[in-house]
């Protein structure tokens, strides 16, 4: 495990990061209530031969020289203010994710006194869209094949009876909302791999949940869905939990 370079931003803990598609950008969140954006080219830059600096705007630290690096060579050292735009949340920023199909879309979510999904424009900075979720947001989703974004939440006012919630974009509304009748919390979740139809959530009981959000199948980008069968041999959810649109979801 070599270290190969380390940034100096945040003033508390990093929580959450998230890199877009491309690998043109990545984004950073704390507990100071912080969302940074990086272009990573211009942080890290781009190697060179003979060993020479891969970035000259930037100071290169050796490490036999510090005790923490454990005499591994050169390292980037990154100072603090390197980001391209910082955007402040009323709370920590733990849940962060660009959108697979338009990488200058950003997404993230804030904690208990912030319950918000937040929307930015990666290259301007420009804040598109707020969606109150009275939750704390935990972790966040975008379909790739669909202009959608699935989140998960951890703790909440007691009218709030969704964990699991699927918002469309760019019209904000939720489109399919997933209750949980326990007081357990959804910490994080990932899409289930290979199939796009699944969210894989860690919980507060000590439990692994799986939960089908989406249509999964070729047909799943076209307009309207998509078909295909569920991982889990059931059918897209539908009934009391398709919402029509609820801003914001109480």
């Amino acid at each position: 495990m070599t270290l190969l370079a380390r940034i100096t931003c945040h003033t508390q803990q990093i929580c959450g990061i998230a890199w877009s598609s491309d690998g043109k950008l990545f984004a950073t969140g704390g507990n100071d209530n912080n969302l940074f954006l990086f272009e990573t080219k211009k942080v890290l830059g781009t190697p060179h031969s003979q060993g020479s600096p891969r970035n000259p705007a930037v100071s290169v630290r050796n490490g036999s020289n510090t005790t923490d690096l454990n005499g591994q060579g050169e390292v980037l050292a990154i100072p603090a203010g390197k980001q391209k735009h910082t955007f402040s949340l009323n709370a920590a920023c733990k849940a962060i994710t660009f959108a697979p199909w338009q990488p200058s879309l950003i997404a993230a979510g804030g904690g208990s006194n912030d319950r918000c999904i937040h929307f930015f424009h990666a290259l301007s900075g420009a804040k598109l869209a707020t969606i109150d979720c009275y939750a704390q947001v935990t972790s966040l989703v975008f379909n790739p094949c669909k202009r959608e974004i699935a989140a998960t939440f951890g703790f909440a006012q007691p009218e709030h009876p969704y964990r699991i919630a699927v918002f469309a974009w760019p019209s904000c509304s939720m489109v399919v909302g997933i209750p949980w009748w326990g007081e357990e919390r959804a910490l994080y979740a990932i899409e289930y791999p290979g199939l796009g139809g699944s969210l894989v959530v860690a919980t507060s009981d000590a439990s692994i949940k799986f939960h089908e959000v989406w249509s999964s199948g070729k047909d799943m980008g076209k307009k309207g869905g998509g078909g295909g069968e569920s991982v889990l041999g059931s059918p897209i959810l539908d009934g009391e939990l398709m919402m029509e649109r609820v801003e914001p979801i109480r």
